[in-house]
């Protein structure tokens, strides 16, 4: 698929995603994100961690973020340190969450470094309430999905 094209069916998925038609928007995603595309991996993850459009499925939701992660993209790393953070999907595992919040942070994501300095100053945090919710991946929390369509 060129990078046009690419770029159109990504738009069409933003665009269902934005009427709330997450099943739409998960069919105009999958096929991109198998091909590589970051975006379209970072929200699938973000579909399936929340249950839009599809049964919520953390460990889904996990392998998607980590595929957009490794390819640097710093919501996705985020979000990744999120699951890491809260076990979802995973074991409950601080320091990955650290490595993957630094790894974000050190592109500019604000909360991403917000919740590693909470890390660090707590020395693994006091309770589950801890960076983040968990859910703060997707519109309007500190990654502006709007500017990625």
């Amino acid at each position: 698929m060129d990078e046009d094209a690419a770029g159109r069916d990504f738009a069409a998925g933003y665009d269902a995603f934005a009427r709330d038609d997450y099943a739409a928007a998960h069919a105009a995603w999958e096929p991109l994100a198998a091909a590589g595309m970051a975006k379209a991996q970072f929200y699938l993850g973000y579909l399936h961690q929340c249950g839009h459009g599809t049964a919520q499925d953390y460990h889904r939701a996990r392998d998607y973020y980590r595929m957009a992660a490794e390819q640097g993209d710093a919501g996705a790393q985020y979000a990744l340190g999120n699951l890491f953070y809260f076990g979802q999907g995973t074991a409950k595992d601080r320091a990955e969450a650290a490595k993957w919040f630094g790894m974000a942070a050190v592109q500019g994501h604000r909360d991403a470094q917000d919740n590693l300095d909470d890390i660090r100053a707590d020395g693994a945090a006091k309770d589950d309430t801890g960076p983040g919710t968990g859910h703060d991946t997707g519109p309007g929390t500190g990654r502006d999905t709007k500017s990625d369509a």
